[in-house]
């Protein structure tokens, strides 16, 4: 259905795109198979009362908001988007070589030299920079409570389906699984070129958010 739509080849295949929504620590359900175009009898369907998107609100054809009929009927709820984050901004980035993102890392690092190691996670977007917020993503286990503790390094850069099984399999290797995420300059250092794709900050929240 999305290939009709925009009128290209997915970057992740529905198999892939399902099972990442899926494993999301936020998730408690999916529902797959559904139409584009939403209205309050597919909302009363699925038994739910609202429905959720971001500021960037698609439209058809004909120019009208594919989401006009919830809107009206006060059934939408708006979540503002996360400035510097999206997909069309990581294509970007692969597309046109640009280390751009990397250099603002390296500047921001720089300027914050004399504050606190745990306070500052260098991240050039606007989301949750200090690592104070980035604990409000870990799950509510304690490495105390923990008989078998299981670590795990890497880039995890462009998270996808296969990191996600592969912290699986590493978690039933044990009863806690921390996760060591590379630096930008680590990474870039080995890989060169524009990598990673992703700065820290991006990398470390897809990580927590499964």
């Amino acid at each position: 259905m999305l290939r009709s739509l925009v009128g290209s080849e997915m970057c992740i295949r529905d198999r892939e795109r399902i099972a990442l929504v899926t494993g999301c620590k936020w998730v408690d359900e999916v529902a797959v198979d559904l139409p584009y175009l939403i209205t309050p009898g597919l909302l009363d369907s699925l038994d739910c009362d609202y429905v959720a998107h971001g500021d960037d609100l698609p439209t058809r054809s004909d120019g009208t908001s594919v989401y006009g009929s919830v809107i009206a009927a006060g059934r939408f709820k708006l979540i503002k988007r996360t400035e510097g984050v999206s997909t069309t901004t990581l294509i970007g980035r692969l597309l046109s070589m640009s280390k751009d993102h990397l250099l603002r890392n390296t500047s921001m690092s720089a300027a914050a030299g004399e504050r606190a190691e745990t306070d500052v996670l260098s991240c050039h977007s606007t989301m949750l920079p200090t690592m104070s917020r980035l604990t409000q993503f870990k799950s509510g286990r304690s490495r105390e409570d923990a008989h078998k503790l299981v670590y795990v390094d890497g880039a995890f850069d462009l998270f996808h389906v296969g990191h996600m099984q592969f912290l699986k399999k590493a978690r039933e290797c044990g009863d806690y699984l921390l996760v060591g995420v590379h630096t930008d300059q680590v990474i870039h250092t080995v890989k060169g070129r524009n990598f990673p794709v992703q700065d820290m900050c991006e990398r470390a929240l897809c990580v927590l958010a499964m």
